[in-house]
């Protein structure tokens, strides 16, 4: 029996929130911002990305950020990559256990800080936070 591959595959999207999405977008340097600041809970995990902190937002916190969006508008492709990176800077030396426990913390933690204001759209959604 030979096992057929579509050559093509549609997006497939998964239930979302594109107004939420929509407002992160908008406000992407204030949600890298406030990642940044967040230190050990954040999407770093307190790591450093680059010594150099405009490359670190360039290459790491600019791509989260926008997967981040993409995820919440509904995206699973979009979704599964944003917590494959989260997964590159988590403590090295933590058992399956431990990591998936500081995982589900820390993004927690990022919604928690992210969602004061999200649902005003013509409002920062990190006013509250800042």
């Amino acid at each position: 029996m030979a096992l057929i591959v579509p050559q093509h595959r549609a997006a497939v999207k998964t239930p979302g929130d594109p107004l939420v999405a929509q407002a992160l977008e908008q406000h992407l340097d204030e949600v890298i911002a406030l990642w940044e600041r967040l230190g050990p809970e954040g999407p770093a995990f307190g790591q450093t990305i680059d010594p150099d902190p405009a490359a670190a937002r360039r290459g790491y916190f600019t791509p989260l950020a926008l997967m981040f969006a993409a995820g919440i508008g509904g995206s699973p492709e979009h979704r599964a990559t944003y917590i494959d990176s989260r997964l590159n800077y988590l403590p090295k030396g933590l058992s399956g256990h431990e990591r998936a426990a500081l995982l589900t913390r820390s993004r927690t933690s990022s919604a928690s800080s992210v969602s004061p204001g999200v649902d005003a759209p013509n409002e920062s959604p990190l006013a509250a936070a800042a």
